[in-house]
């Protein structure tokens, strides 16, 4: 989908979280506290390389050792102890639960936050996300191509995948073939040398490609965001959102029809795996709303 950006563009960078830091202390998943502490380290040699103009830290409140902690909230503790904050402005996406998430939510949290401004109209031009691992990349790029962003999306990695203490499974790491979301209907298309293709792969990798291009929307991956969650949020968040079910409310108000498009993007990946011939209309329909509501594309 190419559309012109008229009017003065930002470039927008959006710094994904993996756990929380508080007073030295780093909470994840996985012991990687060197990796994550030193991609938060370089953010700001990424904004300075790159130009970025605004920086949004996305990521919620995922940790049950201290729940009152988002990973977005983190991220200013962790440049305070290594001297490294950025030189431009910052946003908090303290709503994210997840890789599409961190590029959904934290571009509507940009957004919502410019809204007051006299930026509210001016459009995001390159948007790039900074992510630990650059194993992920390959997601991140069919979460942009979703989106309809993809042509102006930028991945930055920090740590390869061999830099973990553990093993990272190859699932995550194999590359998807294809560069379009197809009808189940429609021819797969041409292999690329060297990448697997994604219609040829076992079915639980088909399932993770298919999973990626609908946003994660799916009931069972909602469960898996639930799980994350650690409610009890402060007062004081940024997006006004009190609980899980909360979230998206005030983000509603402001993009109605990109949350609307959310909700028929989970009806279609609810479904059996298989896309309806009528998939591409309704990606079509929801990237359009959210080129208008929150990029600002016209």
């Amino acid at each position: 989908m190419h559309i012109a950006i008229s009017g003065k563009p930002l470039d927008c960078l959006i710094v994904c979280g993996q756990g929380t830091y508080r007073d030295g202390r780093y909470y994840g998943e996985f012991h990687d506290r060197d990796i994550y502490l030193g991609h938060a380290a370089t953010v700001r040699q990424v904004v300075e390389t790159y130009k970025y103009e605004l920086v949004v830290v996305s990521g919620g409140y995922t940790q049950e050792a201290d729940p009152r902690l988002s990973e977005a909230e983190s991220f200013p503790a962790m440049w305070q102890d290594t001297g490294s904050t950025p030189t431009v402005p910052v946003v908090l996406d303290e709503c994210a639960l997840d890789s599409p998430e961190n590029i959904i939510c934290g571009l509507m949290s940009a957004r919502w936050r410019l809204l007051s401004t006299p930026h509210a109209q001016e459009p995001f031009r390159r948007v790039g996300a900074y992510v630990a691992w650059k194993f992920k990349k390959w997601r991140f790029n069919l979460v942009a191509q979703s989106l309809g962003i993809v042509e102006r999306f930028y991945f930055h990695g920090y740590a390869d995948s061999s830099e973990t203490n553990v093993q990272v499974p190859e699932s995550w790491v194999t590359k998807p073939g294809g560069r379009c979301l197809l009808p189940a209907a429609a021819p797969a298309p041409p292999p690329v040398k060297g990448v697997p293709d994604a219609r040829s792969s076992d079915e639980k990798f088909k399932r993770e490609v298919f999973d990626h291009l609908l946003l994660l929307r799916s009931d069972s991956w909602d469960e898996k965001r639930r799980g994350r969650w650690q409610g009890n949020a402060p007062e004081s968040i940024a997006a006004g959102f009190k609980d899980y079910a909360d979230r998206f409310t005030v983000f509603g108000q402001s993009f109605p029809e990109t949350i609307k498009g959310l909700e028929t993007l989970r009806q279609l990946a609810n479904g059996s795996g298989q896309l309806p011939a009528d998939a591409e209309s309704t990606m079509t329909a929801f990237r359009r709303a959210f080129a208008s509501e929150v990029m600002k594309w016209r």
